[in-house]
């Protein structure tokens, strides 16, 4: 029988470089994390608005994919949108059907116990004067410790999928004092803190979101059908009015250590084909077509010509300079590190992929977790959906959500090392 320790080994494998420099046994984190508990808690008017229960169904699909146990208190409301990875008609059921299909052995409960943190959604009964509020708008999150909430509202997904992500964050937070127990060791300090509290708004990176006209967003191609495309997708079907033709390039078979931040897949979904299973997840407003096929410098021929608009997952770094030697008309790269996520948008004149992401990666086992590639899903989708023109590099750091700092927007800048020799950098040349 597959194991958490399986499905958890990239999320482990990352907990211990990031706080215990290596040196942790990853299956004393594994069993750590799943015997950590969450209590989620809200107010029926704060899940009846898309932007409440989108940030109340990121955080579970986000926390649980962390090994989490999840203890759900809240009413009887129905699900808004029935879209995956959920798949019965109401919120409740919905959850606990799909908390049962994804990390082996993770607890998922509607009657009451000891648990490790208590996040309030809008005005949930928390129980505690020291739980943790959870308030979301269309596009902005506030999450603190203690008061009294306040209702969350919006018919916008963007707010309750940040807010969901960020709670994933503070919940792996809170498992850590058991991780260290477990692990018979110290975890790194200082360190960056993920909150609470937190304040976020995705208008201050992505301004241009409000301002779209139409969310008729035609032909995309998806290079990589991995965790970046996964929860890109997530958040496009959560987009009301969004209509889009996906077509995802992917060869690869799906893997129970996906499901540690695949945020449409289950673990149900082993072996099968990773673009057969998204295929299998399109609506009549998103449709997803699949290329079993890898894009590399030998194969692209065979998927050309690309769409117009172009998004890349892929880890490797050569990949994305290929995508960009297409020139398609605007790009969007969307990457991760071990504490960091990162989108960077290229037209054809701007700076391109290969100035900015320099250095291919040798071959190794990348460490990766749930929140962090959502978060470069959901950077990818803002760029998407605000249809701008202006290149831009934009870096989150998840881990660090408690602190100033947390979100940086740039430029891309030109450069005379550029592996392509693009318009840009040869432009620094004269």
């Amino acid at each position: 029988m597959r194991s958490h320790y399986e499905a958890l080994a990239r999320t482990t494998l990352l907990v211990n470089e990031e706080f215990f420099s290596g040196e942790a046994d990853e299956r004393a984190i594994a069993d750590a994390l799943l015997a950590t508990r969450m209590r989620f808690t809200a107010d029926e008017e704060s899940l009846s608005c898309r932007a409440g229960q989108t940030a109340l169904v990121a955080a579970f699909v986000l926390t649980a994919r962390l090994g989490i146990g999840t203890e759900l208190v809240l009413p009887d409301v129905p699900l808004i949108d029935v879209v995956a990875p959920l798949r019965r008609p109401d919120l409740t059921d919905s959850l606990i059907e799909l908390g049962g299909d994804l990390v082996p052995g993770a607890a998922v409960r509607t009657s009451t116990a000891a648990v490790d943190e208590t996040f309030a959604f809008g005005l949930g009964r928390a129980g505690s004067q020291a739980a943790v509020h959870v308030g979301v708008t269309d596009y902005a999150v506030n999450i603190e410790r203690g008061g009294m909430g306040s209702l969350c509202a919006g018919d916008l997904p963007f707010g309750g999928l940040a807010g969901g992500a960020a709670i994933a964050a503070i919940a792996l937070e809170v498992a850590l004092p058991r991780i260290e127990n477990a692990a018979g060791l110290r975890a790194k300090s200082p360190r960056p803190s993920a909150g609470p509290p937190v304040k976020l708004n995705l208008l201050d990176l992505f301004p241009e979101v409000t301002a779209r006209s139409t969310l008729e967003l035609g032909a995309v191609d998806a290079i990589s059908g991995g965790a970046i495309t996964h929860a890109l997708l997530f958040c496009l079907l959560r987009t009301p009015g969004l209509r889009a033709n996906v077509r995802v390039i992917e060869e690869q078979r799906a893997d129970l250590s996906n499901v540690n931040r695949y945020a449409l897949l289950r673990a149900s979904d082993e072996g099968r084909l990773k673009t057969e299973q998204l295929e299998g997840l399109a609506t009549p407003e998103v449709k997803i077509a699949g290329v079993t096929s890898l894009f590399t410098r030998e194969t692209r021929e065979s998927v050309l010509p690309l769409a117009e608009r172009v998004v890349v997952g892929v880890d490797d770094v050569e990949a994305r300079w290929w995508v960009q030697e297409e020139q398609p008309a605007w790009l969007a790269i969307a990457a991760t590190g071990n504490h960091l996520a990162q989108v960077t948008t290229h037209m054809p004149d701007s700076p391109c992929a290969a100035c900015v992401h320099t250095t291919p990666l040798p071959p190794q086992t990348i460490p990766t977790i749930s929140f962090v590639s959502f978060w470069a899903g959901l950077l990818q989708a803002c760029a998407l959906i605000s249809g701008s023109r202006e290149p831009r590099n934009v870096v989150v750091y998840p881990f660090a959500f408690g602190g100033p700092s947390p979100t940086a927007s740039f430029a891309p800048v030109a450069n005379r090392a550029c592996s392509i020799c693009c318009a840009a950098s040869q432009a620094l040349q004269t």
